[in-house]
């Protein structure tokens, strides 16, 4: 089996742009692949960015409540009318009063 000259002139450039077509293919993937990459890397780092704000946001609400806290207790209020104390109130302030400072409740 011969192959003529004519033949030969079609195969060649057939050969030719299978080979461009299959490299544009290859580039098509890889700046597919490259773009997910791309916005996979943007979307951890702005996940990364929301929980470190809203961690930065809780512990500057901590910090203000102790805050608050500390200045609550080292200035009583004056301004403020007395309250009137209940009967829990009292049985509580009078059975906290000696042991102020000794354990800690922690509520979940």
């Amino acid at each position: 089996m011969s192959i003529r000259f004519p033949d030969l002139q079609v195969l060649l450039p057939r050969a030719n742009s299978t080979s461009q077509i299959q490299q544009q293919n290859q580039r098509q993937v890889d700046v597919s692949q490259a773009q997910l990459a791309a916005e996979t890397v943007a979307e951890i780092e702005t996940k990364r960015r929301q929980i470190t704000k809203s961690q930065a946001a809780e512990q500057e609400r901590i910090r203000e409540r102790g805050k608050r806290r500390r200045q609550d207790l080292a200035q009583p209020d004056m301004d403020k009318e007395p309250r009137t104390m209940g009967a829990s109130d009292q049985h509580r302030q009078d059975g906290v009063q000696g042991e102020l400072g000794q354990s800690i409740d922690i509520r979940i």
